[in-house]
């Protein structure tokens, strides 16, 4: 986990240095047009569960069908720090290799005049690169745990936890200190009403 945790605050920091030389890659508040993520990797989604489980967060009540389980009625993500690396990703200017082998970049179509300026200056995520960083250290963690690589769907995530537990369980507890590089709340995360 300390490898994902260092991928995380590196992208992080470029992703800051983009931001102080950019308007690119700035959401607006509310705004969640991306936030459709499916699925992730085992190594995003363990910290993910602890997280749940342990401090027994509830992911809020979104009224979209269509979008992320952790999305909030007003647009906020419900996973604060803890967002897994492609929620990261949205609204920057990226560059990836389309479906036909072509590369192509992209960006927030919202932040169209902004874009334009930082892609004709090269300054977009080679996400091919991170990408490939991301899986290797996916696949080592999957292999160092005897866990399946495959992805973890958020609905099932979101809505019962429990069952990834014996996947939790396979993880040390000396490993599972190592997940806290997130804060141990989120302002829209909310514990449950005590009964």
């Amino acid at each position: 986990m300390t490898c994902y945790r260092s991928f995380v605050n590196r992208f992080d920091e470029a992703v800051r240095k983009l931001r102080a030389r950019s308007e690119c890659g700035k959401c607006a508040a509310g705004c969640c047009d991306c936030c459709r993520t499916r699925s992730v990797l085992p190594v995003e989604a363990l910290p993910l569960l602890d997280r749940l489980l342990r401090r027994r967060f509830a992911p809020p009540a979104g009224d979209r069908t269509d979008a992320c389980p952790f999305l909030g009625r007003e647009g906020t993500c419900g996973l604060g720090e803890a967002q897994p690396f492609v929620c990261r990703t949205h609204g920057l200017p990226i560059l990836y290799l389309n479906p036909d082998g072509a590369w192509a970049s992209n960006g927030c179509p919202r932040e169209e005049p902004h874009l334009v300026s930082v892609l004709e200056s090269d300054g977009v995520f080679p996400l091919h690169v991170w990408n490939a960083e991301l899986h290797r250290i996916n696949i080592e963690f999957c292999g160092t745990f005897g866990l399946p690589a495959r992805r973890i769907p958020l609905e099932e995530l979101a809505r019962n936890p429990q069952a990834y537990l014996p996947l939790l369980e396979r993880i040390p507890e000396r490993e599972r200190r190592t997940w806290e590089p997130y804060p141990a709340a989120s302002p829209v995360l909310a514990a449950p009403p005590s009964s």
